[in-house]
C-alpha cells in the first residue's frame, strides 16, 4: 500500500507543512526530501517516535540518527555548551548544507536518538521543504534516509514508495534530490582542531573533503567499518550498505565485459551504449553529476531484476571519493 503523498509547490505549501506537522506532532513519520537524499522523519525529542523510525527501516538501535534543525540556534539546546563555539564554527561556514556534525549531547536528546552515546548528529538541510518545516516545527527532526535498511538510498518519492509503503504516513514529492550522496559528516573535537586533536571525517559525502581542509587543514579522514554490534560512531559505516539486490562487479573498461547477457547490466560513465545487455546506463564524467544519479541508477538495476550490474571504475580523489565509498559498501 502507498503513503499518502503531497506533491510540493509554492502554492500548496502552507497546506503541506501544516499537514506535516500534525502528522509528526501526534508522533507520525513524514517522508520528504532533502538536498542529499529523502529523509524519513520522526519528531527527535520523542523516543517513542523515533522509535518507529527504527522499526519501518528495519534499523538497528546501535545506529543513531541524525537531528535536522533550522539552524545554529536551534541546535544548541540538544549540544552541550563546551561544543558551541565549534559548532557555531562550522555551521556559519557550511549551513545549511550537506554537512552533519557530531558534538556531545545534553539530556535533551532522548537515548534512542543517539543510539545509547554521549553524542548527536546534527546538520542544518539545504532544501526549500526541509526549511519551511523546520521554521515552523517546535522540534528538531531525527531523519535517516527513507528506506530499508542497508538498501540504495532514494533519491525521487518514487523510491521511497517502492521501499517503505504504508509505514510512512506523509510522503512530500519535492523532486529527484540535486546533490544524489547522504551528507558528509565530521565528528569535532573540541574546544578546536589542533594537530593532536583533530576533527574527524566518520562519512564522506556531499560536501568534498578539499573544502572541509580549506576550512580545517588538520582535518583526519576515518571512515573505517563499526562493528556490527557495537555502538556505531555515525550512520554509514556498515561494510555493507546502500546497496542493490544484484550483486555489483568492478571492472576497468568495456573491454573487460563478458558476453552480453539479459541478466547482466552495466554502469559507466562517458560511454557508448553496447547492445545486448539488460540494462547498460553511462552516467556523467563530472563526479558532482555521477553522485546525483547514482542512487537512481542503482534502483534501475533493482527495477530490471538483474543478478549481476559490472560497475566501471571511477578515479579517486576530490569528489569521486564518496562515490567510490558509496559503491564499495554497495557492492561488499
Amino acid at each position: 500500500m502507498s503513503p499518502r503523498t503531497r506533491t510540493w509547490s509554492v502554492t500548496e505549501a502552507e497546506s503541506i507543512v501544516a499537514e506535516a506537522l500534525e502528522v509528526l506532532t501526534r508522533g507520525g513519520l513524514v517522508a520528504l526530501p532533502t538536498e542529499t537524499v529523502y529523509g524519513l522523519a520522526a519528531r527527535a525529542d520523542s523516543a517513542e517516535a523515533c522509535a518507529r523510525i527504527y522499526e519501518a527501516k528495519g534499523r538497528p538501535s546501535t545506529h543513531p540518527l541524525i537531528v535536522h534543525v533550522s539552524g545554529f540556534d536551534a541546535a544548541k539546546p540538544l549540544v552541550h555548551e563546551a561544543a558551541h563555539p565549534a559548532l557555531e564554527r562550522y555551521a556559519r561556514a557550511f549551513w545549511p548544507g550537506p554537512l552533519t556534525l557530531v558534538v556531545p549531547r545534553t539530556r535533551l536528546v532522548p537515548d534512542l536518538v543517539s543510539a545509547g552515546g554521549d553524542t548527536v548528529a546534527v546538520r542544518c538541510p539545504a532544501h526549500p521543504v526541509m526549511a519551511e518545516l523546520l521554521a515552523k516545527a517546535p522540534f528538531g527532526l531525527a531523519a535517516p534516509s527513507a528506506n530499508r535498511y542497508q538498501a540504495v538510498s532514494p533519491t525521487t518519492a518514487a523510491h521511497v514508495a517502492a521501499s517503505l509503503g504504508s509505514a510512512v504516513d506523509l510522503l512530500i514529492d519535492g523532486g529527484p534530490c540535486a546533490v544524489g550522496l547522504e551528507s558528509t559528516i565530521v565528528e569535532l573535537a573540541l574546544p578546536s582542531a589542533t594537530p593532536t586533536r583533530p576533527a574527524r571525517v566518520l562519512r564522506l559525502g556531499g560536501l568534498s573533503v578539499d573544502s572541509l581542509r580549506a576550512f580545517e587543514p588538520h582535518l583526519i579522514v576515518d571512515t573505517r567499518t563499526d562493528g556490527e554490534n557495537e555502538v556505531h560512531l555515525a550512520p554509514g559505516r556498515d561494510r555493507r550498505h546502500y546497496a542493490p539486490r544484484c550483486t555489483l562487479t568492478f571492472i576497468d573498461g568495456a573491454h573487460r565485459l563478458p558476453s552480453p547477457h539479459m541478466s547482466l547490466g552495466y554502469l559507466t560513465y562517458d560511454e557508448e551504449s553496447q547492445p545486448g545487455f539488460s540494462l547498460w546506463i553511462a552516467l556523467s564524467g563530472e563526479p558532482e553529476l555521477y553522485a546525483r544519479e547514482l542512487y537512481a541508477a542503482l534502483h534501475k538495476a533493482d527495477e530490471a531484476g538483474l543478478h549481476t550490474l559490472y560497475v566501471r571504475r571511477v578515479p579517486s580523489g576530490g569528489a569521486w571519493d564518496a562515490v567510490r565509498d558509496r559503491l564499495t559498501r554497495a557492492s561488499s
